[in-house]
């Protein structure tokens, strides 16, 4: 295993491997208090590997009040190695805000130059993608009423990111103009904060869940929608030129946007998996994700639940009335984590095949499943080290590499701990 303790000395509550650039697959970002982190992991060659191993905070402790937002690419020394891996700070990137304290993020790219762009959002209720190439902050999206509690870049359109915020709703921005393209809250919406969201492979839906126990799939191929982010997309050669301000001034020729596309139904929702059955009680649902055409989603009881979306592909939810939404679901598996109850905003990664997902709890243990197995158990379960008398860390998020070989876990006491998983879960480079 590989730590490091980050120097805000706050939660770690996101991480994010890059899986938009084959080239920088072994880069991963993290998130805590106002900054944002990106490592490498690097594999030494035998004769260059250390003696030993160390453990000290990431940027050496305190750091200066900047006079703006930074973003610096610096190399800094490895803080801790395990035999042939060790660990290498990127870049760092810390907000002038002192009162921001970023809650996730998500990698994108930039589709005028390739690159990568890395998303975060969080309690100041703005949204800052953060071009890794420069080092600077390329567009700023701000609209939401509440904190901003997950981002999802778009698998197909990758101009396109939602956001899910405590303000109940879920918005479809353009990253290169910033402009908001659709609202998705109202009559069928989230009754509450909006914890999670993740958008199908194949682009066509997403799925939303959030502190009022609900699950909801949305539809992103309606012919309204379609045209809003047409009419959003710039003519090639005129985007807006990047900025760190939320507003903007469209180039000469360019019509401004029309406001936003309201939506108030959903394709369906669900509501029966994570409800204690004795008293109704709906718990949280603060983690959900795509497998396929299945659904993964952990609640705040503890457990996560694989299930089927029936009749989402079949067209039999499109058009229906608004009493046909509540569906049944097929449930296929159920994942429980020991000290995982009773604790929200813990939430699991998945490697980019879907075949491996990893989840913590709250006393500093992180299980790794293969999805499909059968009997549900897990394939490893690490252990954060140290003595029974220290207090119970908490691992907030998950995230395994593309190629399956690592897990990154980040906690509740600022470390960022790096695990290789078994070999048999490994995928090849060309798989």
């Amino acid at each position: 295993m590989l730590r490091v303790v980050e120097h805000h000395r706050t939660p770690v509550y996101a991480v994010a491997f890059n899986q938009t650039d084959t080239t920088l697959a072994s880069h991963f970002a993290t998130i805590g208090s106002n900054c944002a982190t990106v490592y490498r992991i690097h594999e030494l060659l035998p004769e260059a590997m250390p003696i030993g191993s160390t453990e000290t905070a990431v940027g050496g402790g305190k750091t200066a009040k900047p006079k703006a937002s930074s973003c610096k690419s610096k190399k800094r020394r490895t803080t801790q190695t395990l035999e042939h891996v060790s660990l290498e700070t990127v870049q760092h990137y810390r907000d002038a805000d002192e009162e921001e304290s970023f809650y996730c993020c998500d990698w994108g790219v930039l589709v005028v130059d390739g690159s990568s762009l890395l998303a975060v959002g969080g309690q100041q209720r703005q949204i800052k993608a953060i071009n890794c190439r420069t080092g600077k902050v390329h567009s700023v999206m701000q609209a939401h009423g509440g904190a901003i509690h997950d981002l999802r870049f778009h698998p197909i359109q990758p101009s396109l990111l939602l956001s899910g915020s405590a303000d109940e709703s879920i918005r479809l921005w353009h990253v290169l103009t910033r402009d908001c393209i659709a609202v998705f809250a109202g009559a069928q919406g989230h009754r509450d904060a909006v914890l999670s969201l993740d958008v199908r492979l194949d682009g066509a839906v997403f799925a939303s869940s959030g502190v009022d126990g609900c699950i909801k799939v949305w539809d992103l191929q309606s012919a309204a929608l379609r045209r809003r982010i047409e009419a959003a997309t710039p003519p090639m050669g005129k985007a807006p030129a990047p900025s760190a301000q939320p507003t903007h001034k469209m180039p000469p020729g360019c019509a401004e946007p029309p406001l936003p596309l309201v939506v108030h139904f959903p394709l369906l929702s669900e509501a029966s998996l994570h409800r204690r059955k004795k008293d109704g009680f709906l718990f949280y649902v603060d983690c959900v994700r795509w497998v396929g055409d299945l659904i993964l989603s952990r609640g705040s009881e503890g457990r996560a639940v694989l299930w089927m979306p029936t009749g989402l592909d079949t067209g039999a939810l499109v058009n229906k009335p608004l009493d046909a939404v509540e569906m049944t679901p097929n449930v296929l598996g159920e994942y429980h984590m020991r000290s995982a109850s009773g604790i929200w905003f813990l939430r699991f990664g998945l490697n980019p095949r879907r075949t491996l997902f990893a989840m913590g709890d709250a006393r500093g243990e992180t299980s790794v499943w293969e999805i499909d197995r059968r009997p549900v158990r897990p394939l490893a379960t690490f252990s954060l080290p140290g003595p029974a008398s220290s207090k119970p860390v908490t691992v907030r998020h998950t995230a395994i590499s593309g190629d399956s070989r690592y897990l990154v876990c980040a906690h509740d006491d600022a470390s960022v701990a790096v695990w290789a998983l078994p070999t048999k879960s490994c995928v090849p480079p060309s798989a």
